[in-house]
């Protein structure tokens, strides 16, 4: 993995989070450089990280509580802070994900920003899968060449069932027993499997790492320490790739298929929400056809 510093002098990015607590994780140290080199940091929230059978808003309230104090941390100003506020898995319905390319595509023309930084296709999360393609929807449809767009690595690396399964097995063992301690930083699928896709850790210093932690830590609904175990590490980026979204991000395994199929039967797997997952494009489809 090579270690690489992005030129963020005086220049203007903006980070799209599918939940409060995303843009921390994966895009923590590009806001911590953007702000100490001279730049300006926008955020848009597209999900309220709340599920549509919630009807709690204090719940939805909280999360930006947390993302306001998170940011301010990192010297980003709270009218900077741009929440959608769709509900979780919401942005699989085709009115919903017509809606918000059109605020988004919005958002980004009255602004047009250097770089733009999103969640990784990872065939994981659907609200992270749907984030990043209503933004391939927008930028293609925007023509911005200029922009410069980068995937943040997040819960890519322990939803793939490969020989690193052991490796997480275990390093969530060590995280129970006290004085063992075992972590390795979460990283991209290798898409050398299907793609040919060129990643990298940005450089951070000990202090700039050290206000990622207190960032994350301003999360407390969800659980910092765990955040912080999975999460607490330098930034993983690649430039963005446009993917086909009728199709998973990567070619599975024989042992990842076999997980898929038996997974699809019970109506379980290992991804969260513990429900099988479609590529983006197909829940639209199914969608339109309801």
């Amino acid at each position: 993995m090579e270690i690489s510093q992005l030129d963020l002098r005086n220049s203007s990015v903006m980070v799209f989070a599918p939940h409060p607590d995303d843009e921390a994780i994966g895009a923590g140290g590009i806001i911590i450089q953007t702000v100490k080199n001279g730049g300006t940091i926008k955020v848009i929230y597209l999900t309220t990280g709340i599920s549509s059978s919630n009807k709690n808003s204090k719940q939805i309230l909280l999360r930006e509580k947390e993302a306001i104090s998170a940011m301010k941390l990192a010297g980003v100003n709270e009218d900077e802070l741009i929440f959608l506020r769709y509900n979780n898995g919401d942005l699989t319905k085709i009115s919903i994900f017509n809606e918000c390319i059109k605020k988004i595509s919005q958002i980004i023309s009255d602004d047009v920003p250097d770089y733009i930084f999103i969640p990784a296709y990872e065939g994981g999360h659907i609200d992270h899968d749907m984030t990043n393609f209503i933004l391939y929807k927008t930028l293609t449809a925007l023509k911005l060449n200029r922009i410069q767009i980068f995937e943040y690595a997040e819960y890519t690396s322990y939803l793939k069932m490969d020989i690193n399964t052991m490796k997480r097995v275990f390093r969530r063992f060590c995280k129970y027993v006290p004085f063992v301690k075992f972590r390795f930083p979460n990283n991209f699928i290798p898409h050398n499997r299907l793609y040919h896709i060129p990643s990298f850790q940005l450089k951070m210093s000990a202090e700039e790492l050290n206000l990622k932690l207190e960032m994350l830590k301003q999360y407390s609904s969800q659980d910092p320490t765990d955040l912080i175990f999975w999460h607490g590490f330098p930034d993983r980026f690649r430039k963005f790739f446009p993917y086909d979204y009728t199709k998973h991000p990567y070619n599975r395994s024989a042992l990842e298929k076999i997980v898929y199929f038996i997974g699809e039967k019970l109506k379980k797997s290992n991804i969260e929400y513990r429900i099988i997952k479609r590529p983006p494009a197909l829940y639209l489809e199914n969608d339109t056809n309801n």
